[in-house]
């Protein structure tokens, strides 16, 4: 989902009319986009028992839309049954009236890729190789068990997200990337029927057939699972460059670079990422049966090359590379989280004689925390010491703030400066010569592979707060 709120609301209880949502009390506001609002929730439960989840509430004025209501609830609940390490859960969903229809899913503490990606070019860098094969091996892992999903009589239930993008995969702070938003994507394909220009963001990982029946109901391309090996393709291809792959001032450009199906390989951007080109080729093809059949065939090709640059990372290397770019803007999050809950806390409508005695030193320290919050994020947010090169109407860097003069004493002592360290730049990266662009029927095939089970990686809490800047 695209997160348009830039910072966490620190608490939005009141703002919302309301302190709980079924059985979830609700703590802030995390996010919104154009078809729901997350918040931050908490399941309570006998002994103390505490969970923390996101509450995803679909916005009212779509929620009166019988069938836009039906389509979110009916696909989340098929959803619901995906069990596999590499997919965020739903795990409940419900209709509260005039509160709202909504989901829960669990709380991944982490960032999606498209923040991980931001963060990357500010600091004038790529993702290693072997990071970015480990991060789309566990995104094809999801799908595989998406694509595979089966009912209780144990007939195929045909599941596709139709919503593959850097946006809906968390990269968790346990080293492994999950999939979210399963079972939204129908429901927000209705939504682009009765509003214009809201898909625009989300045309450079359409596959082309689907293209083609959002501009005309009447064709007969048929779109399913490939479709999302389609979108898996254009995100691999954008981890192994830095960049977007089909972007335009306008809709209808984007639309028509995707159906002329012109793809640069990886490696005419960076040149050690020439053993996947295939891989990415074969993924992206315009025609749905020239791509992998399954999800486990493409993640079995990922896996044959992946020793010519490096091999797959395990999470380990991972979990350390996302310290590395994002740990200041995570520990940022969590400070804000914690925030929001000591404010959330401060609040106690069931007591107001409590709220009296201690009411007074809570606020005051949710106040002390928030500004330990707000300075965390200030610090990351400032600008990096790399310029990173220009690419795809990226936002502007807020100007460094000036340091205050330093103290003088009555006595200086002189002593040596040590002079400034450069920080480390990225290797350049090729121009592409205008000759290099080649249709797909120019370039060479990937064999079927067999297939190679992926890792299984524990669990870990969501999260989703700041908005991502990078443009997609």
């Amino acid at each position: 989902m695209s997160v348009t709120s830039p910072t966490m609301r620190l608490p939005r209880s009141v703002g919302i009319g309301m302190r709980t949502l079924g059985r979830y009390e609700i703590i802030a506001k995390l996010a919104s986009g154009g078809m729901a609002t997350v918040y931050l929730g908490r399941l309570g439960g006998a002994g103390g028992f505490e969970r923390q989840v996101a509450v995803k509430v679909l916005h009212p004025h779509l929620a009166e839309d019988a069938n836009i209501c039906a389509m979110f609830l009916d696909e989340a609940r098929l959803a619901a049954g995906i069990r596999d390490p590499h997919v965020v859960p739903v795990i409940d969903v419900g209709d509260e009236g005039e509160h709202g229809t909504f989901l829960v899913m669990e709380y991944v503490e982490g960032c999606d890729l498209s923040a991980l990606l931001h963060a990357a070019r500010k600091r004038g860098t790529r993702l290693p190789l072997p990071v970015a094969l480990r991060i789309v091996c566990d995104l094809l892992g999801g799908l595989e068990a998406a694509h595979g999903h089966k009912d209780g009589m144990g007939r195929p239930l045909n599941l596709v997200h139709r919503d593959v993008s850097p946006h809906n995969l968390i990269v968790g702070r346990d080293g492994t990337s999950r999939l979210t938003d399963f079972g939204i994507a129908k429901a927000e394909g209705r939504i682009a029927q009765t509003r214009t220009g809201n898909l625009k963001g989300k045309l450079g990982y359409m596959p082309p057939e689907r293209l083609l029946r959002l501009r005309d109901p009447a064709s007969v391309a048929v779109s399913d699972h490939r479709g999302d090996l389609y979108a898996a393709g254009v995100v691999l291809w954008e981890m192994l460059t830095g960049r977007r792959l089909f972007h335009a001032p306008e809709a209808f450009e984007v639309v028509q670079q995707v159906l002329d199906g012109e793809v640069d390989p990886p490696s005419i951007h960076r040149s050690d990422a020439e053993p996947l080109d295939a891989v990415v080729y074969r993924a992206t093809a315009l025609d749905p049966e020239a791509r992998f059949a399954s999800a486990a065939e493409m993640r079995a090709a990922l896996e044959a090359v992946a020793k010519e640059v490096g091999g797959v990372a395990n999470v380990s290397t991972v979990r350390d590379e996302l310290e590395e770019i994002c740990g200041q803007q995570l520990a940022a999050k969590r400070t804000a989280i914690d925030a929001a809950l000591l404010a959330y806390e401060a609040v106690d409508v069931t007591a107001p004689e409590a709220r009296g005695r201690r009411g007074g030193l809570a606020v005051f320290a949710a106040v002390v925390v928030v500004a330990v919050a707000v300075g965390a994020i200030a610090v990351w947010s400032a600008p990096p010491s790399v310029v990173p090169e220009p690419e795809a109407r990226m936002e502007d860097d807020p100007a460094p703030v000036a340091a205050p003069p330093p103290r003088v004493d009555p006595e200086p002592v002189t002593a040596p400066v040590p002079e400034p360290v450069a920080a480390p730049v990225a290797a350049p990266v090729e121009a592409p010569a205008s000759s290099s662009r080649m249709r797909r029927r120019e370039r060479p095939r990937v064999p079927a592979e067999p297939e190679v089970a992926p890792e299984s990686p524990a669990m870990a809490p969501r999260e989703e707060i700041i908005e991502n800047p990078y443009e997609f």
